[in-house]
């Protein structure tokens, strides 16, 4: 029999020509990951030319073509093209860490695969597929929504977590092999291991217009269990920093295989509450939406930013802009009859008051080129009285050349023509030179 090995020759060939800053890299993760074997889903001896595999198939268009005729290496070839933008899950495929699911589950005719997850203590990459035939006839837009976590024994809803997904087009996700990805992050509780997931799907057709409409709604359920996680790697720093003359401590950073948690402190000596800080790891910033979870007493920030678990090279944190709020601004006294703003804000104005039947309609322009908050919710009168907010609206636009914020605010109306409004947020300010902090590895 003849055999066809010659495509497979030429790419070993090619894989021998390792680049230099691959050279020792089975030595170090041997090193690194002695303790860890059970949890790396496929042998170790493969991991260098997983790595030069990675780098090829991101450089060589050839090495990806004559791969996918491979089932296995194939898949995984899909994967890396498909999470090349997020550093920490490409690693994490990288060096195999990724746990093979092969889950399908059908509604109203439509199947949808869970092939793979990435999960560590704190977060979970779901890895869903949805068939090729299908995207290529429907022509609304996907919206995987309502992600559901219950007890597989109880049945009851596990809370402590919040969800990051996107609008998908089935064009998109032809290119992607149909692949997309859906994170959840738990701040307040550890992943689970064992459990029950439900995932809608929703296609709508003509989303954000006023004739948007619903054209199909699919439920998948899914029972998944998890083997134990890599442990993650902690610098507790307790750094102190001083920002536009406010304090920060840089209390600790932790390293999971899906991102780096860096978690910041602030003394209550300050005269600001600190809302947002700007910052990057080894130039990488928060991956899939869930970025910051802050305390209930604004003492504390917790950031989540992509990042390489398995490097051995130290981490770069970088700071380059804060948000603060002095403290003497906690809420604002609002004039509705005379537009006013108690203490002023400052570059913002009460652009115009309209008086529904059922409603006022409060108008901001804040002149910054900028998107931010500024109010919370918990609106109330003078006597404490709960104003219920209908909606707000953000929109940026220019106004002869210069950049505005308008906000809209709905609120049910009162008798009282004067409210408090609790400040969320304002804008950043750049610091004078970028803050630059180096974090070792382990």
């Amino acid at each position: 029999m003849k055999s066809d090995n010659h495509p497979w020759n030429d790419l070993v060939q090619e894989v021998q020509d390792t680049p230099p800053g691959l050279l020792g890299v089975e030595e170090r993760l041997s090193r690194r990951l002695r303790k860890r074997r059970r949890t790396l889903y496929s042998a170790l001896t493969t991991a260098l030319f997983a790595l030069t595999f990675v780098t090829l198939v991101n450089t060589n268009t050839a090495f990806a073509n004559t791969l996918a005729k491979w089932p296995v290496i194939g898949d995984l070839t899909r994967l890396v093209r498909f999470t090349q933008e997020d550093r920490g899950i490409q690693s994490a495929i990288e060096n195999q860490y990724l746990q093979e699911l092969a889950l399908s589950h059908e509604d109203g005719g439509l199947t949808l695969d869970l092939p793979y997850v990435i999960a560590d203590e704190h977060s979970l990459v779901l890895i869903f597929q949805l068939p090729e035939a299908f995207l290529r006839e429907e022509k609304g837009w996907i919206f995987p929504n309502n992600v559901t976590l219950t007890h597989p024994d109880t049945k009851e809803k596990i809370e402590g977590y919040a969800y990051s997904s996107s609008s998908l087009t089935p064009q998109g996700l032809l290119e992607d092999d149909g692949l997309f990805l859906l994170r959840l992050r738990f701040a307040d509780r550890p992943t689970p291991q064992n459990f029950d997931l439900t995932l809608e799907l929703a296609i709508k057709e003509n989303p954000g217009y006023p004739e948007e409409t619903l054209k199909k709604q699919y439920r998948f359920d899914y029972e998944l269990s998890l083997p134990t996680f890599l442990a993650p790697v902690t610098h507790v720093l307790n750094q102190e920093l001083t920002l536009l003359d406010q304090q920060v401590i840089l209390e600790s950073l932790t390293t999971y295989p899906t991102g780096t948690e860096i978690t910041f402190r602030f003394p209550d000596t300050n005269t600001a509450w600190i809302k947002d800080l700007e910052l990057s790891l080894d130039g990488a910033n928060a991956p899939g939406g869930i970025s910051a979870f802050g305390s209930l007493d604004g003492s504390s920030l917790t950031y989540f930013l992509e990042s390489d678990y398995f490097s051995d090279k130290p981490q770069t944190l970088k700071i380059t802009a804060l948000t603060t709020l002095p403290k003497t601004e906690k809420q604002v006294l609002v004039d509705l009859e005379r537009r006013t703003l108690t203490p002023e804000i400052p570059d913002t104005y009460l652009l115009n008051v309209t008086e529904e039947e059922d409603a006022w309609i409060l108008e901001f322009r804040t002149f910054t080129d900028q998107s931010f908050s500024l109010f919370y919710h918990e609106v109330t009168t003078l006597t404490k009285e709960e104003v219920p907010v209908k909606s707000t609206s953000i929109s940026s636009t220019l106004e002869n050349g210069v950049p505005v914020m308008l906000t809209r605010m709905v609120l049910e109306k009162t008798e009282s023509h004067e409210l408090l409004l609790p400040r969320h947020s304002g804008p950043a300010r750049a610091l004078p030179t970028p803050l630059e902090i180096l974090i070792p590895r382990n």
